[in-house]
């Protein structure tokens, strides 16, 4: 689902960066650990802080992928983490929690380089998550 909503706002938009927003998404289902940030190298920015730590896109309670993050990005991700992670553990949630955690990345994206494709992808994600609340009322 995810690349298929990257697919779709690639067609619209001319996104430089597609082949390494869609290789982050297959290596973070498949938990690759890597020698460097992934939002600094996608976003072609220096990485100040050379201690790097696995996020997890969804929440570790919620959703298993995760990439690999200098400490910087990882507070900036972390901090609006906490904004929207559940509480409750309900099946919806993991999901949800998906799709807000890919939103916040493509938000840090779009905080360094303020390419506008960013912005739109994860009002893009967040959409989603509204049409899945909605269906879950």
């Amino acid at each position: 689902m995810a690349l298929k909503l990257i697919m779709q706002t690639a067609e619209s938009e001319k996104i430089k960066q597609i082949d390494e927003i869609i290789r982050l998404i297959k290596q973070a289902e498949q938990h690759i650990r890597y020698q460097n940030c992934a939002t600094c190298k996608i976003s072609g920015t220096s990485q100040i802080n050379q201690k790097l730590e696995e996020h997890h896109i969804g929440g570790k309670a919620n959703f298993d992928d995760t990439i690999t993050v200098c400490l910087d990005c990882h507070d900036f991700l972390s901090d609006h983490q906490k904004a929207w992670l559940p509480t409750k553990k309900a099946r919806s949630n993991d999901i949800i929690s998906y799709f807000l955690g890919w939103a916040d990345i493509f938000d840090l994206l779009y905080k360094k380089t303020m390419v506008f494709c960013f912005l739109k992808l994860a009002r893009k994600f967040r959409s989603q998550v509204y049409h899945l609340r909605s269906l879950a009322n």
